[in-house]
């Protein structure tokens, strides 16, 4: 069947006996962001137990007859510097994690974009949604060539 549009991928898509595999296919394509995502997780984790090892310390330290300023200096340290790089980490692992979100939504429209466009068109659609994303449905559907038959109307508040 001949299409008048066609969706260009940058990698042959597969795996789709199931919908896990498919995904693991589609997230193992972001390695760097994977690698990172996993660094940020495992550093927030030892960093939130560094700052406690650090105050036993510092406790410890208060606890002695002579009280050991240094080790309390050294303590305080110890925190202020796990914890700066525990939020870079966090930083790291949360953007990896919104970097690989984004590109597998997009490879998934891809997707729905080639197969749909391998079809006969549609020729009209109702639209029965009445949320903030409706009027991304609307576009998403504009750009399949569909004519909507019945359009609801889309409001817009401006807040001052």
């Amino acid at each position: 069947m001949n299409s008048e549009f066609s969706v260009q991928l940058n990698w042959v898509p597969g795996r789709r006996d199931s919908a896990t595999r498919w995904i693991l296919s589609h997230v193992l394509r972001n390695k760097l962001w994977l690698v990172t995502l996993v660094i940020g997780a495992l550093g927030n984790g030892i960093g939130a137990s560094l700052m406690f090892v650090f105050i036993g310390r510092a406790f410890n330290a208060v606890a002695r007859s002579p009280i050991d300023y240094a080790a309390i200096g050294g303590a305080a340290l110890g925190i202020a510097v796990s914890q700066l790089v525990r939020g870079v980490l966090q930083l790291g692992r949360n953007f990896g994690s919104e970097v690989i979100g984004q590109r597998l939504e997009r490879d998934t429209r891809h997707e729905l974009y080639a197969s749909l466009i391998g079809r006969t068109q549609f020729q009209y659609a109702e639209l029965v949604q009445v949320q903030e994303t409706n009027t991304r449905m609307v576009k998403e559907l504009e750009a399949l060539q569909v004519r909507p038959f019945k359009r609801h109307r889309i409001y817009r508040l401006a807040l001052a």
